[in-house]
């Protein structure tokens, strides 16, 4: 006899027999008391994670179709912001060749306005030329002649009187 009767192999027949009612009275307690319900909340899972997995390729097709609407809008506003800087360069271009030809207008008017009146001073001025030069030809004909008439007084005597 040992001293321990666990280890005793007069016992083994019934411990085994013992282990073989509990174990497979605990398996079928857990097979239909505890395994439904695990089997539930695999089940449950496994359609939450489709349901989820559908949303999200519902939510990424969305998106990209939202991503695809918001490229369609930037090229639209930027080839409207293009055309608009189009117009407005095309716009100042004209405004200023207008402003340009008006300047132009303006400065041929003063010009042709100036030119008249510079021929008007040069023909003042050569007429007045013309009068000073008469009359200077004449002062000095007048000298010439009293200097023959005078040889000994000055000329600068003769001019004074």
């Amino acid at each position: 006899m040992s001293t321990m009767p666990h280890l005793d192999a007069s016992f083994f027949a019934g411990q085994l027999f013992w282990l073989t009612i509990f174990f497979t009275a605990t398996y079928f307690f857990l097979k239909k008391a505890f395994l439904p319900h695990v089997k539930l909340v695999i089940t449950a899972r496994e359609k939450q994670i489709k349901k989820d997995l559908a949303a999200a390729e519902k939510a990424l097709t969305e998106l990209e179709s939202l991503q695809k609407e918001m490229d369609a809008i930037l090229t639209s506003a930027r080839e409207e912001a293009g055309n608009m800087r189009l117009q407005a360069v095309q716009k100042a271009k004209t405004h200023t060749i207008e402003q340009m030809a008006k300047i132009e207008d303006e400065l041929t008017e003063k010009f042709v306005k100036y030119e008249e009146e510079l021929l008007r001073t040069r023909e003042k001025v050569l007429f007045e030329l013309k009068n000073q030069y008469d009359s200077l030809e004449t002062d000095i004909m007048k000298v010439l002649n009293l200097s023959m008439l005078y040889p000994t007084s000055s000329l600068s005597n003769i001019i004074k009187n």
